[in-house]
């Protein structure tokens, strides 16, 4: 599965920790970018050799994305906090923006890791996109500290409609947290109108048994980074949308959403993850 990709991959930011695999590192290297060190290549080829369509997976969430983002574009949104963003690579949500050719669009990168940041800063200001889009090296877990982030309080009027995207990040979060009570925290400060999108690719409860466990080894990998993953079922994910209005299709597999031909590759990691969008009411 290949990815038509928009822009220029950001090349790596040096002083960077490599001495570990990283997860957004290994994502941007997945998906095309070309950021990615040589323990992050060792690592998603052994991620390939796991489950062969490990790339085909993280393709199919990136371009779930662009639609989602797409159609935020389509409804009338200018303004995009994207949660949890690792790198902005190739493709990123300020591409789509910029492509749809708005007035008054406004992106923000939020990711905690300082990898993420060093890419976000020099994604931005190679494209020249610095005006109307920011970065903000914030953990998603706390609301408060992100509201109040210079960045923030310079490009997002949250009276206005906002899409929040969560892409790919929820599962890197542990029962330790309330996810229902965060994504409260969230909402309570997005306007009526707003967004709210979330993809989640650990999902495995209607996969066949043997499929099931490779793609549990799968998840268990990540165990040897900084970033494990949580697995969890549909009815918990459905759970997180309670209160907004589902946009159609509602919470679905990854390429069931939006106008996509369902190749034969993409029939057999469909079940791989959980998307959908609820609007503020």
């Amino acid at each position: 599965m290949t990815m038509a990709v928009e822009g220029e991959a950001p090349g790596a930011p040096r002083g960077i920790d490599s001495r570990r695999p990283n997860a957004a590192r290994v994502y941007d290297w997945l998906v095309g970018g070309n950021a990615a060190d040589p323990v992050d290549i060792e690592f998603g080829e052994q991620l390939l050799k796991t489950f062969p369509l490990t790339r085909a997976g993280a393709v199919m969430n990136r371009q779930w994305l662009w639609r989602a983002v797409d159609a935020a574009l389509a409804a009338g949104i200018r303004q995009f906090v994207d949660l949890g963003s690792g790198l902005p690579t190739a493709g990123a949500v300020h591409d789509r923006v910029r492509a749809a050719g708005v007035e008054g669009g406004r992106v923000l990168y939020v990711d905690y890791e300082a990898v993420a940041r060093a890419h976000i800063e020099d994604k931005l200001l190679s494209d020249e996109v610095d005006d109307w889009c920011g970065g903000a090296q914030v953990d998603i877990r706390d609301p408060d500290l992100l509201f109040a982030h210079p960045e923030t309080r310079r490009l997002i009027d949250w009276d206005e409609p906002v899409c929040v995207l969560m892409v790919a990040v929820l599962h890197f979060i542990g029962d330790e947290t309330d996810i229902p009570a965060l994504l409260r925290r969230y909402r309570d400060r997005m306007a009526p109108g707003s967004w709210h999108a979330i993809s989640y690719l650990s999902s495995v409860d209607d996969e066949e048994p043997e499929q099931a466990a490779t793609l549990r080894r799968l998840w268990a990998a990540y165990d040897d980074t900084p970033n494990p993953v949580f697995v969890r079922d549909r009815s918990e994910i459905e759970t997180w949308f309670e209160g907004l209005r589902m946009i159609p299709p509602g919470l679905v597999h990854l390429p069931q959403w939006g106008d996509v031909e369902l190749t034969p590759e993409l029939d057999t990691i469909k079940r791989v993850g959980w998307a959908g969008v609820g609007e503020i009411r």
